[in-house]
């Protein structure tokens, strides 16, 4: 399964309410979907990650072309406004990062594509984001609120612990949960 847009803010919204966050901040839950966006294109290397609309770059090619950036799709490959027929190289691979010519096509050719790692996210790195997003937001509610000590107690023992530990830990276990699968797209070369 995979998406074909990054979470919305009111999706991260549901997800935080379902982890029994009531109160969500005025933080602008938008934005904080975007910065884990970017955490992933800087960490994977990929920019943008969800492929962008078409473009079209004129690039020196001899038999092939290596793309200056990967592409999720190639829409057409021309010289002299004329298309020529080309490959994907190596064939079947997403993203693309280096296109093979006819044979003997040498000197300026145009590319037009969607640059990007692919044209939908998938489903885990669709997650990641969400959950990435969703750890700053806790980390926000749990700076906001007061630190009190909570205690349970039964029969003899007393256990105490600060209310805003817990939300610490949850939002921790979900920014690395996410960064590992991030880990996954990493390209050696491409990203940081």
């Amino acid at each position: 399964m995979a998406f074909d847009a990054w979470p919305t803010e009111a999706l991260v919204g549901e997800f935080l309410l379902d982890c029994g966050y009531s109160s969500l901040p005025s933080a602008d839950i938008a934005e904080v979907v975007e910065r884990a966006v970017a955490e992933l294109e800087s960490l994977v290397g990929f920019f943008p990650f969800l492929a962008d609309e078409l473009v079209e770059i004129e690039l020196a090619a001899d038999g092939s072309v290596a793309l200056p950036q990967p592409f999720a799709s190639i829409d057409w490959v021309k010289l002299d406004e004329q298309e020529i027929e080309w490959t994907a190289c190596p064939a079947g691979i997403i993203p693309i990062r280096v296109v093979r010519l006819a044979e003997g096509i040498s000197g300026t050719v145009s590319v037009a594509g969607r640059a990007g790692y692919g044209l939908t996210v998938p489903s885990d790195v669709w997650y990641a984001v969400r959950d990435l997003a969703a750890s700053w937001v806790i980390e926000m509610i749990a700076q906001s609120s007061t630190s009190e000590i909570e205690s349970v107690k039964q029969d003899s023992v007393t256990v105490k612990y600060r209310a805003d530990a817990l939300s610490t830990r949850m939002a921790s276990l979900l920014a690395d949960r996410a960064r590992l699968v991030f880990a996954r797209y990493w390209v050696s070369g491409m990203g940081a």
